[in-house]
């Protein structure tokens, strides 16, 4: 092993350190580009599970003479207006923790009575569909993530 003077030493480590830097920036960039697929992912898996038509009542539309069929309890939500398929909010949030950084990706909805849908209520039997939406995305997601982040 070649004997290094303290400057060359010195000059190695600030050089590695320099490397090191960039190969971690490329990680964090490389990490937030794939929260905001896993987010898409999130996001067009709500468009497919939401997509349907129920198997429940049918209802008269309001001010209308046209009708749609609403959703039987334990089925996903069907289309009425579209509002619950379309609106969402998309989010990638970034944590220091200890090892590192924590990235999660989120999707939420802006309706407010999303949640309803989902748990039911005292009046109303739920239809469950985060769960479903979860479990479509995820085979995506786990590609998404699952790529080398150094090549």
């Amino acid at each position: 092993m070649p004997k290094h003077t303290t400057s060359s030493a010195a000059e190695e480590a600030e050089y590695l350190k320099v490397e090191m830097d960039e190969v971690v920036q490329s990680m964090n960039k490389q990490a937030r580009s794939r929260a905001r697929r896993a987010t898409n992912a999130l996001r067009n898996s709500a468009l497919d599970v939401l997509g349907g038509t129920g198997h429940g009542r049918t209802y008269r539309l309001p001010s209308s003479k046209g009708t749609y069929v609403a959703s039987a309890p334990g089925e996903t939500p069907a289309v009425r207006l579209g509002d619950l398929r379309r609106k969402w909010r998309q989010y990638s949030l970034a944590k220091g923790t200890a090892d590192g950084v924590q990235i999660t990706a989120r999707i939420k909805s802006d309706m407010p009575y999303s949640d309803y849908l989902d748990e039911g209520t005292s009046k109303m039997a739920a239809r469950p569909y985060k769960q479903k939406i979860i479990d479509d995305a995820k085979p995506k997601i786990i590609r998404i993530y699952g790529k080398h982040y150094i090549s």
